[in-house]
């Protein structure tokens, strides 16, 4: 049994894609694994474009990406996404993948 408030946010999340983060090198076939699991299950996702990206700031793009999304899953594995050239903010010195 569930209470309204959970069942309100389950709808939310089947409404709004969640985003799924890691980097193709090591874990690309796994986040196409996760993203087919979600799909099946009714969840709309998220992936970060293929680089090279050739717009202005990744960055940007991404926390427009990510500003969408109801919730990220990050796969973590042994490889770390493109560095930008300036610091986080916020942040500090972390890929784009972070």
């Amino acid at each position: 049994m569930t209470s309204g408030g959970l069942a309100v946010r389950q709808w939310a999340i089947m409404i709004q894609p969640i985003f799924v983060s890691a980097t193709t090198g090591d874990l690309g076939e796994a986040r196409d694994i996760v993203v087919g699991v979600l799909a099946a299950m009714g969840y709309r996702t998220r992936v970060q474009p293929t680089l090279p990206f050739t717009g202005g700031d990744l960055r940007v793009e991404l926390r427009r990406l990510v500003d969408e999304c109801a919730s990220v899953i990050q796969l973590v594995g042994f490889r770390c996404g493109r560095i930008p050239a300036t610091d986080d903010p916020v942040f500090g010195r972390v890929s784009h993948t972070q």
